[in-house]
């Protein structure tokens, strides 16, 4: 399971924490240290994704110009299906963030990576999906339409057909995906 993701710049400065499992980690502390430890890596390491493992934990992370990605999962976790997940959280912060970053214009605000969280949380998590089950005229398709926002009948009109809706977690405030 992954336990947290970390995306902070080489100095130290944590951007964005995502913590997804049950370790306590200082936040602080771990950005100084991999901040030192990259550069160490760096110097000896053509990789573009590096990992390192612990007593507990293995450290996955991958260096974007100035920025760091870490991602902590644990010791059985798969390397390929974590090297894919941190590829695509790679992709779709450099597609983001990457003009600002590379123009220097970013001023140091870190609320403005808070956006990208939702996009880590649905390449980590994935959807959630959900089924309706039930006899005709219990509501399944009422249900469905008022999770999603849609305009309800009023009057009973029968469907026997299946409908898949997504649903992006803004009309209930949810920062995940629904399928």
């Amino acid at each position: 399971m992954i336990q947290y993701i970390n995306i902070l710049t080489r100095t130290g400065k944590s951007l964005l924490f995502r913590n997804y499992g049950s370790s306590d980690v200082d936040r602080d502390l771990l950005a100084g240290f991999l901040s030192a430890f990259s550069g160490f890596m760096k110097e000896i390491s053509q990789s573009d994704i590096k990992s390192t493992a612990t007593d507990e934990f293995k450290y996955y992370y991958t260096i974007i110009d100035e920025i760091i990605i870490v991602v902590c999962t644990d010791l059985v976790d798969d390397d390929a299906v974590v090297n894919s997940k941190i590829t695509t959280i790679r992709a779709k912060f450099i597609e983001m963030y990457g003009e600002l970053l590379a123009s220097g214009d970013w001023t140091g605000n870190r609320a403005i990576f808070t956006n990208f969280e939702r996009e880590i949380d649905d390449t980590i998590l994935g959807s959630i999906k959900v089924s309706i089950i039930g006899i005709g005229g219990v509501g399944k398709s009422t249900l469905l339409r008022l999770i999603c926002g849609k305009e309800v009948d009023l009057e009973y009109v029968p469907t026997i057909n299946v409908d898949i809706a997504s649903f992006n977690g803004e009309e209930l405030d949810v920062p995940r995906s629904i399928v």
